[in-house]
């Protein structure tokens, strides 16, 4: 960028070396440039001397704004949900360990349950305290078995730590072997 407020482009950029940064020249030029840009542009806290004389408001052929469709599930002519799903629904498709016989095993969040009527079992919310809606959980072993929300959510959240990364816990090593190779 210029002094002027235009852009130039450039193909290669390099940084200040750090004697460059240092110097007072440098320093000086960092200054000036600041201060005309600051005078054209204004800054965070100001607006500019004058106003900049180029601008042209951002127009389009739109005359009605465009709406957004709604996180609710689609209905059909009787009330009953057309989709599996809330467009918001963070559960879904979640893949996670759950106790599975007397051990934890890999298992995916399918989808909503349904009762015999075909309506969703539970009622939706963000919040995971909330949520009572019970979904369908397949495991490795291709079972498909039904959890809470609230199940889903408490085993998701302790196999995560404070960032969100995953970790595993080893049981026990079973065996080793050693190739002599140091």
């Amino acid at each position: 960028m210029k002094a002027n407020g235009r852009i130039v482009p450039r193909r290669t950029v390099r940084p200040l070396l750090p004697a460059e940064f240092g110097s007072h020249v440098e320093k000086e030029r960092r200054h000036k440039f600041d201060d005309a840009i600051r005078q054209r542009c204004g800054d965070a806290l100001s607006l500019p001397d004058k106003p900049v004389s180029n601008f042209i408001p951002y127009e389009d052929d739109e005359t009605e704004p465009i709406q957004m469709p709604s996180d609710d599930d689609p209905v059909d002519s009787e009330g009953r949900a057309v989709g599996e799903q809330s467009v918001f629904d963070r559960l879904l498709h979640a893949e996670l360990t759950l106790p599975h016989g007397e051990s934890r095993q890999y298992a995916k969040v399918l989808s909503r349950a349904r009762d015999e009527s075909g309506n969703l079992i539970g009622t939706y919310d963000d919040n995971p305290l909330l949520n009572t809606m019970l979904y369908d959980v397949e495991f490795a072993d291709g079972a498909v078995k039904q959890y809470t929300a609230n199940i889903i959510a408490k085993n998701m959240y302790s196999q995560v730590d404070s960032e969100g990364r995953q970790y595993n816990i080893l049981d026990s090593i079973i065996d080793y072997s050693k190739d002599g190779v140091e």
